[in-house]
């Protein structure tokens, strides 16, 4: 519910649910680790677009923290937060730390998914990746790897989807 609040523009309202649930969660570890770091992911976002720099970075590290002690390096919610991390410092002009973290999500998923193209897990991290190297000012870096990810996205949504339109956003 707290992303779909999030993904029609009720962060107030994601944010409020994500807090309360990440609070519980935290009481639950490790059982509920997944959880936890889906609820921190979507805290930060609701953070995020309240400008709120600091906590919104400090709920990515700590689903980043969760997520690799309690999932592992090379899990697919681990991945995830990384790869939202990348994109976090981004939105907030932090475009060497993107890079950086962006690099290291993508080499992780590759190790993970790189044989199983396309993977959700794979297509999100070299997008996020792909849009860290335009932000740096690499654009010839990043226009194989972003092709790469419209056809793979293409293939898993069976075809145009907003997905595929935002891949397709990265290198354009």
């Amino acid at each position: 519910i707290a992303e779909a609040d999030n993904n029609d523009g009720r962060h107030d309202i994601a944010l409020e649910a994500t807090s309360a649930l990440a609070a519980d969660l935290r009481t639950a570890l490790p059982a509920q680790a997944s959880l936890l770091v889906l609820s921190l992911c979507g805290l930060s976002f609701a953070l995020a677009k309240f400008e709120r720099k600091q906590e919104s970075f400090a709920a990515l590290q700590e689903a980043v923290a969760v997520g690799e002690q309690h999932l592992g390096l090379l899990h697919k919610e681990t991945l995830r937060a990384l790869g939202l991390l990348s994109n976090t410092h981004m939105h907030f002009g932090e475009n060497d730390h993107a890079l950086t973290v962006g690099e290291i999500t993508v080499q992780r998923a590759r190790q993970v998914y790189g044989a199983q193209r396309p993977h959700t897990a794979l297509v999100g991290s070299e997008r996020w990746y792909a849009a860290a190297l335009v932000k740096r000012g690499r654009p010839a870096d990043a226009e194989p790897l972003a092709r790469q990810v419209v056809v793979d996205q293409q293939l898993l949504d069976g075809g145009m989807s907003l997905r595929v339109v935002q891949a397709m956003a990265v290198h354009s």
